[in-house]
């Protein structure tokens, strides 16, 4: 499991690296909750990509805490959109520093030993405090619907807050 884990960790920084140079990037953990497993509690951590100045790719991995550490794993890949205005201008001018954020994407899991294509998701963050030159973003109370293709069965997730601190693209690039 572990040796899962840290591939998950490794893809994720990796991918933040191959950013372009117009944009920013990056790392964040949070709760996350997966309504199906009522008796568990799982950790994301993930990597974001700017794509342009509203909408990002969001890669996100989620591993299960308890009550067996690490021992469900899977990768959402996804993209999101900032409804009420620029995330990032790319400049050293701050975006919007409220906002909310819409997303949707493709959910890979962990299955006998490799990971497989299981489902798609839908959700919707209603408050991010921050933006990219802040160099630090907090992302709170996301709901979310995903399709699990294996059980054929809608599952509901929820997440408190999530934290992302920004490698690039934050006031220290422009200075």
């Amino acid at each position: 499991m572990k040796k899962t884990i840290a591939i998950i960790l490794l893809i994720l920084v990796n991918l933040s690296l191959f950013a372009g140079d117009y944009f920013d990037v990056s790392l964040g953990f949070g709760h996350y909750t997966d309504f199906k497993k009522a008796n568990s509690l799982s950790l994301a951590y993930s990597s974001t990509i700017g794509l342009t100045d509203r909408l990002e790719l969001i890669l996100t991995g989620v591993s299960e805490v308890t009550p067996e550490p690490f021992s469900n794993n899977e990768l959402q890949i996804g993209l999101d959109f900032a409804l009420m205005g620029q995330r990032s201008t790319a400049t050293e001018v701050a975006g919007s520093s409220i906002n909310t954020l819409i997303g949707g994407g493709l959910i890979v899991s962990q299955a006998k030993g490799s990971f497989l294509p299981s489902g798609v998701f839908l959700n919707i963050t209603p408050i991010t405090i921050g933006t990219p030159i802040h160099g630090r973003r907090e992302r709170a109370f996301e709901i979310g619907c995903a399709y699990d293709w294996f059980e054929n069965k809608f599952k509901f997730t929820f997440s408190f807050i999530k934290l992302d601190f920004y490698v690039r693209g934050s006031w220290r690039d422009y200075k």
